[in-house]
Formats: structure tokens, C-alpha cells, sequence
């Protein structure tokens, strides 16, 4: 499947396909969305490591650092950018050779931006209330604001469109598992404690974690504000939060995961096929999980794509 881009469309080309292969596993990326990290001066603001391969199609794999070492490749990982998609960073691209990244030498020193610089966040007024209680290891959860969002060995049913985090954990371990059953499509935003981040960066937001076979699957709204967007971290949180998707679960997010204050990685011994569009403060790919990732254009960004982790 190919689908165009919009703001991601920066990296050159329209459509994105995305791979990565460890000796594990592989992540894989494919029609429209780009990997882009958004941390300013960082090492190793995106790395591929312990035998990683990356692939996209007709978009890139970039890096907003000023760093030398602003895109890492090493343990024998490879990159590879087709369709007119280049690897590129403000800094310096290190650990490619011809054999390993393609295509060869890759783009230092040029200008990456972060597309989602503009979008407003949401107005929340916190702490919210208690997420509902798990009965018989299942739970239906309707839109709104929330403590936290966070399960252990439960069926989750997400029912509304948009559900407001205010700074507890999002996400689950054991065998939960997250769904949407919302026909408008279901965005989550993590916030902080306080309804709203300080804008001088001192409060943490929610941070979201899939772990052991656990797994989330929901689809990002497709119209307003917030068309795209499956995931939206506040962009004046503390770094230092996490979005992470590890072990043996199944994740299949439709839509961006724009965390821009987070650790975003992708780890674990498992096969992932994840369609989304990552722009994240750092992005790590490492340890055998795989992915396979697409965008589509929409007014508000990428939309339509599908994601899956699978072990």
C-alpha cells in the first residue's frame, strides 16, 4: 500500500516504508510516514543497533541534533532509504559505510524541522478522575480525563475519541490488551499532574509502556485538530518520559505517535509490524523487535496508517 504524506513529506517523497532487522527480528516500515528524532544536540538521537535494519520507502530517517554522532548505526545494523528518502541529520551521520546505509554517503548538515512544531495541545483540566476498575478481567473505559490509564492482564475497550492522561502511566503488562471500538477514532494525550505543562519544562508527563505479551490497537482520530494523531505526548514536558514497546505483544496503532519529549523504543525478542509515523525526542531501534509502519496525508497530519508488534 502506498499513501501520501503531508508535514512529513519534509524528508523528501511521498510515501514511507520502514524496516528493521535484527537477529531476531525485523522492523519494517512501509507507505508514508517518516522516523524523525527531535532532540536538538544529543548523541545517538536516532540509533540502530545489536544487528537492526531499517528500510523506507520514498522517506527518511532523520535527526533535528546538531551532534557528531546525531544518527548512530552499529552492531552491524544497516539503513536503507529509497524511493528518493535520504538519511540525514543536522550533525553527523556515523557508522555508515556503503555496504551497510543506502543511500551512500548520507546528508550532514542539513536543516531537519520538527512538522508538528505548530500543533496546539488540548486544554485538560486535571488530575481527572480513577480509571474504571477491571471486572472479570475486561473493562470498557469511555472518553475523558483521566489519573492514569493503566492495566494488568485486562481486555481494555477504549469507547470515545479522546482520553486525557494527567501524568500516570498509560499502557499495560501481562496480557492486557488495548482496543478501540470508536468509529470517530481514539486519540490518548499524556499531560502532566497539572492539567498543562509548565512551559519551562520542569513537570513530566504520562509516560505509555506495552511490555511482557501485552499489547495496544487503536486508531487515531480522522478529522479535527487532531486528525492523525493516535498518541500526543505535551510538548513542554521534562524529558526523560518513555514510550515503549517491548517483549512479545502485539501493538497496531493507526496513526502517529508524536511523543517530542520522549525515549521512544522499540526492543524486545519479538516479530513487530507496525504502520505509524514515529517523531519522538529520541527513537531507538535495538534487541530484536520488529516493525512495520505507514502514514497517510490528512490536514492534520499523517492519518491512516496501521501498526502492529507481534512476537
Amino acid at each position: 500500500q502506498t499513501n501520501p504524506l503531508t508535514f512529513l513529506g519534509v524528508f523528501g517523497g511521498t510515501t514511507l516504508g520502514i524496516g528493521v532487522r535484527s537477529s531476531a527480528a525485523i522492523i519494517q516500515a512501509t507507505a508514508g510516514g517518516c522516523v524523525l528524532a527531535l532532540e536538538s544536540s544529543g548523541a545517538k538521537a536516532v540509533w540502530v543497533s545489536g544487528g537492526a535494519s531499517v528500510h523506507t520507502n520514498d522517506c527518511g530517517v532523520g535527526a533535528v541534533s546538531n551532534s557528531t554522532d546525531a544518527v548512530d548505526v552499529s552492531g552491524g545494523a544497516t539503513i536503507t532509504a529509497t524511493g528518493g528518502g535520504q538519511i540525514e541529520a543536522e550533525g553527523t551521520v556515523v557508522g555508515c559505510t556503503a555496504a551497510l546505509c543506502s543511500p551512500y554517503p548520507p546528508e550532514d548538515g542539513v536543516t531537519v524541522s520538527n512538522p508538528y512544531a505548530s500543533l496546539a495541545r488540548p486544554a485538560v483540566t486535571c488530575p481527572g478522575s480513577s480509571p474504571p476498575a477491571a471486572s472479570g478481567g475486561k473493562v470498557n473505559v469511555p472518553a475523558g480525563t483521566y489519573s492514569s490509564l493503566s492495566y494488568s492482564n485486562t481486555a481494555v475497550t477504549l469507547t470515545g475519541e479522546y482520553y486525557y492522561i494527567c501524568g500516570g502511566a498509560i499502557g499495560g503488562s501481562g496480557s492486557t490488551t488495548f482496543s478501540s471500538t470508536s468509529s470517530s477514532g481514539t486519540m490518548i494525550y499524556a499531560t502532566c499532574s497539572s492539567g498543562a505543562c509548565a512551559t519551562n519544562y520542569s513537570q513530566s508527563s504520562s509516560s505509555m509502556t506495552f511490555s511482557g505479551s501485552s499489547n495496544g490497537s487503536w486508531a487515531a482520530p480522522t478529522s479535527g485538530t487532531y486528525s492523525g494523531i493516535a498518541y500526543f505526548q505535551d510538548p513542554y514536558s521534562k524529558t526523560g518520559t518513555s514510550v515503549t514497546i517491548s517483549g512479545g505483544g502485539s501493538s497496531c496503532f493507526t496513526g502517529t505517535i508524536y511523543a517530542p519529549r520522549s525515549t521512544l523504543t522499540y526492543s524486545g525478542s519479538g516479530t513487530s509490524y507496525c504502520n505509524t509515523a514515529l517523531v519522538a525526542y529520541t527513537i531507538t531501534f535495538s534487541g530484536g523487535a520488529t516493525m512495520l509502519e505507514s502514514a497517510a496525508g490528512s490536514s492534520g497530519g499523517p492519518s491512516a496508517p496501521t501498526s502492529m508488534l507481534i512476537e
